[in-house]
C-alpha cells in the first residue's frame, strides 16, 4: 500500500510539520511546491497535476505533498482526481491554529419550527472536513500543550487504525456516483442554480430531458460554475454535468405527476469500478442516505409551501414524505430530517430565502404546485384575448412557454373558470400612437408604476404629467388611473383616462414619489370602490376629497346623492342577491323577514346582513320592495347609474329625490318620443 501525505493549513508551522512527519516517514519523497499552471482546464491541470504527483510513487511508498495555499477547490480536485488510484491512500493533515470550529444551531424550537436562519454556505466551509475524500483526516491543533512532532508521531500510529474504521463503516453503506463529494456537492449545486433560475430550469427541461444532447444547459452551468465563487471551476465538467441533468430528468425532478404514487422510484446511479473503492465518507455517500434526500428535494421542489395548519411543520413533512412508495422514509424519520433540513436546504442556500419557515419551505422561484399553475394559466389563457391586455398577453406568453418546458399543458379546453366579458376596444382597431396599441410604451408605464415615476402623457389636444397608479378594466375596456398634481400642492386630483384616448410621450426617472404614490393609490381605490361607474375627470380637488376621505361620514354631506327605488318582486330577486354591488353602508335593502318569499335568504356570515337588509316591505303594493344606493353628488350624471337604474323597465321606479327622478324621466320621455317616430 503506498500513501501520500497532503499537510496544508497553518504555513508558519508547515516547516516544523514536515520536518516531524519525515522522522514518521523517513523514505517519503517530499513535493514541496505545485507544478505550474499550464494554461489548461483547470480540472485537465488538477488531474495532470496528480498524475506527477503518482509518478513519485514509482521511487518510494510515501509521498509527502506540502501545499502552502491549499484551497477547498484545491483538495477536492486532489481527492477526486486520484479517486481511482485504490492502491493509493489519501491522509490529510490540517494544521489548525485554533480548535474552535463553526458550530451548527439546531434549525427547530421547542415546537418544531424553523427559528435559526443558516448563513448562506454554512456546510460548505472553506475549512476541510473529513467529507472530502480523504481515506484518513487528522486535524491538529497548534495550540494544544502537545508539540507538532508529538502530535504527528502519535497520530501516525493510528493511521491503520483510521483505514480500518473507515473501511468497517463503508461495508454499511453501497456506493454509488455521488459517494464523491465533489461529484455529490455538483449535483446539489446543479438543483440550486435551476431553482434560482426560472429560465435556467426552462432550458433545462426542453434540451435536458427532451433528449440525452443536453450539451446547451451543460455548458451554461459549466460557465456559470466557472463565474461564480460560489461553485467554483471544480464543478464544470461538462460531461459530468450533463449526466447529472439526465438522472435528475429519469429522477422525476421535472414534469407534472398527479400525486405522490406517480413518482418515478429514486435510485442512485451505480458507481464506477474506481467510485466503489471510495472512503464514503460525507454524509450521503451511501445510496440509501442519497436516496432519502433526494426525496425530500423534490417533494419540497414539486409540493412548495406544504404545510397544515395547526400541525408542527417537520412532523408534517416526515408523514408526508413517508407515503412515497420507496419506503426509505418512515414516521420515525423527524430527526433526519431536522438534519437534512439544516445541512442541505439552508446548508448550500436552496431556500427561497431564510426567513423562519412557518408554513412550509419554498424552493428557488417555485411558488404553487405545477397543476394549480396549469389551471392558473388556463384561466388567464381563456380570458386575456378578451381582456386585450398587452402585459397579461406577454406574462401568459413566458408562462406558456415555461410550463411546456416542464412538461405540462395548460387546460385551456377545461379551464375552470374565464372572464365572459371582452374589450371593445382591441389594440388592433385603436387610433394608432395611443397607448393601448404600443406594447413598449405600456410596459414603460407599467414600469413607472411600479418605480413610483412620473410619465408625460397627451390626450392626443394637450400634454400634461401625472404619476400613474393602476390599470383599470371596467365596462369592457382598459383605463390608467392616475393622479395629476396641482399647483401649489403635493398631490392633485385623480384621473381616468381610457387607453385608446391617451398617448404616452416620456417617463421621468429623477425622483422617485413612493409616499405620494401609496397616498394617491389608497385614494384612488376608495374613489372607484365608492362610485357606481367610473367618476368624471372634470371633478375638482375639493368635490373628490369628499368622497376620498377614510371615514364614511362624507355620505351624510350635502353634496352627496341618495336614490331611493321601489321594486317589483321579478327585479328584487335580481337586486337582492348583489349586496356587495356597493360597499357598506352605501346599499340598503328590504328586510327579507317582513315577507314570505320564495326562501331565498341572505348568507347568515355575510358581513352586517343585519344591516342591509333593513328597508321595510310594502305589502299589496305592485312594487311592494325597496331599494336604496348612497352615491357621491356628481353620480347625477353618471351614465352607468342611469342605464342600470333604467335597465330593468317597469321593475324598478326611482321615488327620490324628485331632482334626479326628473332627470331619469325626462330621458324616459326622448326615448320614447325618438321610438315612436322613427328616423
Amino acid at each position: 500500500m503506498k500513501y501520500l501525505h497532503i499537510l496544508f493549513g497553518d504555513t508558519a508551522s508547515l516547516g516544523d510539520a514536515l520536518s516531524a512527519l519525515q522522522l514518521c516517514c523517513p523514505s517519503a519523497t517530499v513535493i514541496d511546491e505545485s507544478i505550474p499552471f499550464d494554461g489548461s482546464h483547470p480540472l485537465v491541470w488538477y488531474r495532470n497535476t496528480c498524475l506527477e504527483i503518482s509518478k513519485e510513487f514509482v521511487q518510494s511508498d510515501d509521498v509527502i505533498l506540502v501545499m502552502h495555499s491549499f484551497s477547498r477547490a484545491s483538495r477536492l480536485a486532489f481527492t477526486d482526481a486520484l479517486a481511482c488510484k485504490g492502491d493509493i491512500k489519501k491522509i490529510g493533515w490540517f494544521l489548525m491554529s485554533s480548535p474552535v470550529r463553526p458550530q451548527q444551531s439546531d434549525c427547530f424550537d421547542e415546537d418544531h419550527e424553523l427559528n435559526v436562519a443558516i448563513p448562506e454556505n454554512f456546510f460548505v466551509s472553506n475549512d476541510p472536513t473529513e467529507d472530502e475524500g480523504f481515506d484518513a483526516f487528522i486535524p491538529l491543533c497548534l495550540s494544544g500543550s502537545k508539540s507538532i512532532e508529538a502530535a504527528i508521531k502519535e497520530n501516525s500510529l493510528s493511521i491503520d487504525a483510521r483505514f480500518t474504521n473507515i473501511s468497517n463503516r463503508n461495508k454499511a453503506k453501497s456506493p454509488h456516483r455521488y459517494s464523491s463529494f465533489l461529484a455529490f456537492e455538483r449535483l446539489v449545486y446543479i438543483v440550486r442554480a435551476l431553482v434560482k433560475s426560472p429560465d435556467l430550469f426552462g432550458s433545462f427541461r426542453e434540451s435536458g430531458c427532451g433528449s440525452l444532447d443536453s450539451g446547451r444547459i451543460s455548458s451554461e452551468l459549466s460557465d456559470l460554475f466557472i463565474g461564480s465563487s460560489a461553485y467554483g471551476f471544480i464543478y464544470s465538467d461538462i460531461d459530468e454535468i450533463q449526466k447529472d441533468l439526465v438522472w435528475l430528468c429519469d429522477s422525476g425532478f421535472v414534469g407534472e405527476f398527479v400525486d405522490q404514487s406517480a413518482f418515478p422510484a429514486l435510485i442512485p446511479p451505480a458507481a464506477s469500478s474506481c467510485e466503489e473503492d471510495l472512503p464514503m465518507r460525507h454524509q450521503f455517500a451511501g445510496a440509501e442516505e442519497f436516496a432519502r434526500l433526494m426525496i425530500l428535494l423534490r417533494h419540497l421542489l414539486h409540493f412548495p409551501g406544504d404545510f397544515s395548519k395547526g400541525q408542527p411543520l417537520a412532523k408534517y413533512l416526515v408523514s408526508r414524505i413517508s407515503e412515497y412508495s420507496d419506503g426509505l422514509w418512515t414516521h420515525s424519520s423527524y430527526d433526519s430530517l431536522r438534519d437534512y433540513i439544516r445541512r442541505i436546504i439552508y446548508g448550500y442556500d436552496l431556500a427561497f430565502d431564510s426567513r423562519p419557515a412557518r408554513r412550509g419551505y419554498f424552493l428557488g422561484s417555485a411558488v404553487v404546485e405545477l397543476g394549480e399553475l396549469a389551471e392558473l394559466v388556463s384561466v388567464v389563457d381563456s380570458s386575456a384575448p378578451a381582456l386585450e391586455s398587452p402585459l397579461v398577453q406577454e406574462l401568459l406568453d413566458k408562462l406558456r412557454k415555461r410550463l411546456n418546458y416542464l412538461g405540462v399543458v395548460p387546460r385551456s379546453a377545461t379551464a375552470l373558470s374565464m372572464i365572459a366579458e371582452r374589450a371593445i376596444v382591441s389594440r388592433t382597431s385603436c387610433r394608432p400612437g395611443c397607448l393601448l396599441a404600443d406594447d413598449n410604451h405600456f410596459k414603460l408605464v407599467s414600469a413607472a408604476i411600479a418605480s413610483r415615476h412620473e410619465i408625460e402623457i397627451s390626450n392626443f389636444q394637450m400634454s400634461f404629467r401625472a404619476l400613474p397608479l393602476q390599470f383599470l378594466f371596467h365596462k369592457r375596456a382598459w383605463y390608467l388611473g392616475c393622479e395629476v398634481r396641482e399647483k401649489g400642492r403635493t398631490d392633485g386630483c385623480l384621473r381616468i383616462y381610457r387607453l385608446d384616448r391617451i398617448k404616452y410621450l416620456r417617463r421621468d426617472t429623477r425622483l422617485e414619489h413612493s409616499d405620494r404614490f401609496d397616498r394617491a393609490f389608497s385614494r384612488l381605490q376608495r374613489l372607484v370602490s365608492r362610485t357606481f361607474g367610473l367618476p368624471p375627470n372634470d371633478l375638482s380637488y375639493q368635490e373628490q376629497s369628499v368622497v376620498w376621505r377614510e371615514e364614511q361620514d362624507w355620505i351624510s354631506h350635502s353634496s352627496s346623492l341618495t336614490v331611493s327605488c321601489r321594486l317589483t318582486p321579478n327585479a328584487w330577486k335580481f337586486i337582492r342577491e348583489g349586496a356587495d354591488r356597493l360597499p357598506f353602508p352605501q346599499l340598503q335593502l328590504s328586510s327579507i323577514d317582513q315577507v314570505s318569499t320564495d326562501g331565498w335568504y341572505p348568507v347568515a356570515s355575510m358581513p352586517n346582513v343585519g344591516r342591509i337588509y333593513t328597508l321595510p316591505v310594502h305589502s299589496g303594493s305592485t312594487h311592494p320592495f325597496e331599494a336604496k344606493l348612497h352615491l357621491p353628488g356628481w353620480c347625477r350624471r353618471d351614465f352607468d347609474l342611469m342605464n342600470w337604474l333604467l335597465g330593468f323597465g317597469e321593475g324598478l321606479v326611482v321615488t327620490a329625490p324628485a331632482d334626479f327622478r326628473e332627470v331619469l324621466l325626462e330621458r324616459l320621455k326622448a326615448s320614447i318620443s325618438a321610438w315612436e317616430a322613427p328616423p
